[in-house]
Formats: C-alpha cells, sequence, structure tokens
C-alpha cells in the first residue's frame, strides 16, 4: 500500500482535525531565536478562498510602491508562476484560478500548513499561517509588553486627533467653556463590565472532575504579584485570570470599576495603561464579549478627555498627545475580528496605519509634535516605523484568520519592501500562504527565495523545516518524516521538531508510534514538551484510538495544572463533566 495514503485509510482525514504541527525554532545559539522560523500545522479542512475586496477598499497602500500621500501608487497584484523564468511574475489571476490549478490529489483533502502558536492557547484556536519570529509581533504577547517604556512618553503619546476632536481641543485652549463644544459622546465614562471573578480553568476542571487540585510544580506563584497588585507582572508570566481580577480592583480604586461605567472619571497614562493590560488578559481568556463591552465607552480612541490637552491643569500647559497606549488601539482594532467581523477589524487597522504614515512623513517634513525634540528625531522615526510594522503584522494576521488572503500576501510584500532585514521571514510567510491556497510551486518559489536569504547558526532548521513543508503539501509523509527526525536529532530540545515527528509518523499510517513518540516527550520533559501543539496532538490521537480516552485525558489536565501557567491550553482537552 502507498504509504503517502496509509494514514487517510486508516483513520479517514474527515475525522481527524487537530493533529498539528508547529516547527519552530530551537534556543540553542544565543540571539539565533531571533532569526529562526517555523513550518506549520497539518489540518483537515480545505481553505476556501474568499474574494474579498482590493486593499485600496481600506485605504491601503499596495506593495508595488508604499509612496508618501499625493505620490502615485502602483498596483501590486497577486503573482503566478512564470515557469520560463522560474519566478514570480505580476498578474491579474486571482486566488480562485490559483486554487484550481493545485495539484492536490482530490482523493484526500489535507490541508497546508499554517502555524499555530503556542501563546494562542489561551483564546482559543487562533491558528495563523505565520512564522514564530511574526508571531512576536501578531500574537497577544506583543500587546503585554513594556518594551516601548524606555521612549519618551513624548514620542509614545503623539496622534493625529480627527477632526471634531482637534476642533474640541483647539476650542479648549482658547478657554472656551466645555459644556459649549463638548458632546455627550465625546467624553469616556468608563467602568469594568461584570464583577466576575475569573479563576484558573485547569483548577475548576479537576476539582470538578477528580475532587482535588494536583499541586502546582510552576517555579514562579500569583500569589506575590496579586498581594502587590502587579497587573503587569501577572501578564508577562501567563497568569491572566489573576490579571483581570487585579486590574478590575485597580479600576475600582480610580471610580471606573464594575457599576461605574456612564459615570464621569478621570483618565490618566497609567490607568488606560492599566486597561490595556485587562483588556489584553480577557482576549487571552477568550472573553471577547466582556472585552468589547468595556470598549464601547471608549468609542474610536480618540474622545478629547484621552488627550493631554484635555487636563492642562494637572498635567501642564505644554502636554500634548494622546494618552492611549499603541498596544490598546491594536487590541481594540483586532477585537471585531474576534466577534467575527474582519472587515471592521482590517478598516481599524488601516485607519490606524494610515495616521502613522501620516506622523512619519510630517517628521520626514521637520514637523515633529509638539514637545518632541528635534534632537530625538531619530528615535521618533525608530519607534513610529516600529509601530507601523506591527500594525501591518496584525493586518496580516486578520487576513489569514478571515481568509482574506489577497490582503495578507499584498501586506507581506509591502513588508518585505519595508523591513529588508526580515526577508528570509517573510518569503517564508509567503510560502506557507500560497501552499495553504493550493498554489504549491509559488509556495516552492518563495521558500526557494527564503532559502536564497537564509544564514547563521540556524540556516539548516530553517531549509529543512521549509522541504518538511513541501513534502507535506505534496502527500509524501514518509519523507517529511525522515526530515524531521533529522531536526529532532539535531535538536533535540525543540518541541516543534518533534512534534513534526509524531505527524510524520500519523500520516505516514504508523499512529500507535506516533502516540508513543509524543507520550514519551511530554510526560518525561513536561517543561521542554507540554505546548498547545503536543496536547492538541495527543488528544486528537487518543480520540481517534477510542481506548481510555477520557483516563488519558485526565493524565494531561494534571500535567497542565502543574506545568502551565493559569491552565492554559485545557480547552484543547475537550472534557466535560459528564
Amino acid at each position: 500500500m502507498d504509504p503517502t495514503f496509509a494514514a487517510g485509510r486508516n483513520a479517514p482525514l474527515a475525522n481527524f482535525t487537530n493533529i498539528q504541527v508547529m516547527d519552530a525554532p530551537v534556543i540553542p545559539p544565543a540571539g539565533a531565536l531571533g532569526d529562526a522560523l517555523n513550518t506549520g500545522v497539518i489540518r483537515n479542512t480545505s481553505s476556501t478562498v474568499m474574494q474579498n475586496s482590493p486593499l485600496e477598499q481600506y485605504g491601503a497602500v499596495t506593495a508595488g510602491d508604499y509612496s508618501r500621500p499625493g505620490d502615485p501608487v502602483k498596483q501590486f497584484s497577486i503573482g503566478v508562476v512564470d515557469e520560463t523564468a522560474g519566478d514570480l511574475t505580476p498578474s491579474n489571476s486571482n486566488f480562485s484560478s490559483q486554487r484550481s490549478r493545485s495539484n492536490t490529489p482530490s482523493t484526500v483533502s489535507v490541508g497546508i500548513p499554517s502555524v499555530y502558536f503556542p501563546s494562542a492557547a489561551s483564546y482559543g484556536s487562533f491558528e495563523l499561517l505565520v512564522p514564530q519570529e511574526l508571531a512576536k509581533n501578531v500574537g497577544m504577547e506583543s500587546l503585554f509588553s513594556d518594551e516601548d517604556s524606555n521612549v519618551p512618553f513624548s514620542i509614545r503619546s503623539a496622534w493625529i486627533p480627527n477632526e471634531r476632536t482637534s476642533a474640541a481641543l483647539r476650542a479648549l485652549a482658547d478657554s472656551v467653556p466645555a459644556s459649549d463644544f463638548l458632546g455627550a459622546d465625546q467624553i469616556t465614562n468608563v467602568g469594568v463590565f461584570s464583577d466576575r471573578l475569573f479563576a484558573n480553568p485547569a483548577f475548576d476542571l479537576a476539582l470538578k472532575l477528580v475532587g482535588t487540585i494536583p499541586q502546582s510544580l510552576l517555579a514562579i506563584s500569583p500569589d506575590v504579584m496579586i498581594g502587590n497588585n502587579d497587573v503587569r507582572s501577572l501578564v508577562a508570566q501567563g497568569f491572566y485570570s489573576s490579571a483581570a481580577n487585579v486590574s478590575a480592583k485597580l479600576l475600582g480604586l480610580i471610580d471606573q470599576g464594575f457599576h461605574r461605567s456612564g459615570n464621569s472619571s478621570r483618565h490618566t497614562p497609567e490607568s488606560l495603561k492599566i486597561w490595556q493590560l485587562r483588556i489584553a488578559s480577557l482576549f487571552m481568556l477568550q472573553q471577547y464579549e466582556q472585552a468589547s463591552k468595556e470598549l464601547e465607552p471608549f468609542g474610536d480612541l480618540d474622545n478629547p478627555d484621552l488627550y493631554l490637552e484635555f487636563h492642562r491643569a494637572s498635567f501642564g500647559d505644554a502636554s500634548s498627545g494622546s494618552m492611549v497606549p499603541s498596544q490598546l488601539r491594536l487590541l481594540h482594532a483586532c477585537l471585531p475580528a474576534k466577534l467575527g467581523n474582519p472587515k471592521n477589524s482590517l478598516e481599524r487597522l488601516f485607519s490606524s496605519r494610515n495616521k502613522i504614515e501620516a506622523l512619519l512623513n510630517n517628521a520626514l517634513d521637520g514637523r515633529l509634535p509638539a514637545g518632541v525634540a528635534q534632537g530625538n528625531s531619530h528615535q521618533f522615526h525608530s519607534y513610529w516605523q516600529e509601530q507601523r510594522a506591527k500594525t501591518l503584522y496584525q493586518i496580516v494576521a486578520v487576513g489569514i484568520t478571515s481568509e482574506n488572503f489577497e490582503v495578507a500576501i499584498s501586506t507581506i510584500k509591502l513588508l518585505q519592501k519595508l523591513l529588508p532585514s526580515k526577508a528570509e521571514l517573510l518569503w517564508h510567510q509567503c510560502g506557507l500562504l500560497y501552499c495553504h491556497i493550493g498554489s504549491y510551486r509559488l509556495g516552492r518559489i518563495c521558500f526557494g527565495k527564503a532559502d536564497s536569504f537564509s544564514s547563521g547558526t540556524l540556516q539548516n532548521y530553517s531549509v529543512l523545516a521549509r522541504k518538511a513543508i513541501l513534502m507535506l503539501c505534496e502527500h509524501s509523509p514518509v519523507h517529511a518524516l525522515e526530515i524531521y527526525k533529522e531536526m529532532h536529532q539535531r535538536f533535540p530540545h525543540d518541541a516543534p521538531a518533534a512534534n513534526g515527528v509524531a505527524v510524520g509518523y500519523f500520516y505516514s499510517g504508523r499512529m500507535s508510534e506516533s502516540m508513543a513518540f509524543l507520550e514519551d516527550l511530554v510526560f518525561n520533559k513536561p517543561k521542554v514538551f507540554l505546548t498547545e501543539q503536543s496536547i492538541a496532538n495527543l488528544v486528537g490521537l487518543y480520540e481517534l484510538q477510542s481506548i481510555q480516552v477520557r483516563q488519558r485525558k485526565l493524565r494531561l489536565l494534571s500535567l497542565i495544572c502543574q506545568h502551565i501557567p493559569d491552565g492554559a491550553f485545557v480547552r484543547q482537552l475537550r472534557l466535560t463533566e459528564t
């Protein structure tokens, strides 16, 4: 029997939705992690490419030319293969035609590799075709960090208010009474939506199912951080339930707690930072509806009382700029996609991108925002170029999750122009996306481009990872398995490579070996191999084998309670109380 189709005959792929593999970089070489790449997640669902509106619908600058306002913008169309040139050439071909050209055998329905974030587990099956380096910018963790805390606030607070807000701030500067120019909808009266306290979901489930909670073996406990009201540290360590609870307590102290929405309160940069951490924690807990309710009074985050100029009595006449953290803007923009409205998310993201571009263009013309010294011009450009890239990364993420691949690929090509130092990473990303829509030739070409930029300690890892992806795409799991085995041998402490071996075994028709291999690693070295991917893979294997499924899942639950902060990944177990 052809081993390529063995897995399909032994365990119909149509019923196998959770065997996943993410190939990510190994950590050993110092400083090499940032250059590493992932391969992907194997899914059995064929992707339907949605024909959405082009980027111009959102006022986007296309990848053909990143022009300044007023300059002509050239359209960069999606490429198809020029088989004589062996390269990508612009074409008006759409994704549907590319999908139809795919040589995927119609007898086997195999999804194409996408990348699954370990960090995304806490907010569900957020599957993105994005390598690990992009994950640092696309994942929610990028919206928690205080890595910009060393940037002067005058730089971080730069923003361009909308016309109505700008008029209100000018009137305020002219000492016009606020009641004469402010509408009720221009005052941001916020509050915590619910007094619900969040708990560790793994502990709750263990208590209900087995009556006891396994003792945590984590090196760090949230108790001290809770006692110190240290929301930042709780979030940084992954204790999102505790962070949500403590943030509600802190907001209550400034009259923005439960039952306070609609009542007036005063905003400060510190209070808005607490809101950022709270909303991010709600994201990670998959509490999107509650996050939406709590963000609703903020409007578009552009009300006059969210600007320093509105509070001159407190911050001084020279103070100006928005108090809203950049991370909160991105959370606000990404929320509609979580609630099933990706179009709204893209509109918000492109609006932010356009304002950032205007800030950068003004600075190039020597018009820095008030409060930013000319000596800080370089730091201003650096900071806002980084914010532009983060915004574009989020556009890629929303485009992928909503299957708007035209937006996703055009934005990646734009990032290639803006970030030439990330050429390997971004060509790798393009390859993943083209493979995902069935254009394996385009994927191979993009991977070849990525290989040409590959260098450094992890060069062999990156090249091997891309070869494995192509083998899986072309239904050659036996060859993919050999590649993953080689990767695992070279990088024995790399969890994604180990997951690749397990998936290779499975698709080669060796399910028992897949389960034994993965269980041995997960239960003997949980600090390294207990990842969202390995949990999802094992659960899928248990359910397929249908032997002692509940008992095996409970063993995994115990392991999660002991080694994973805040019970992340517990949803992957699909355990019920009955």
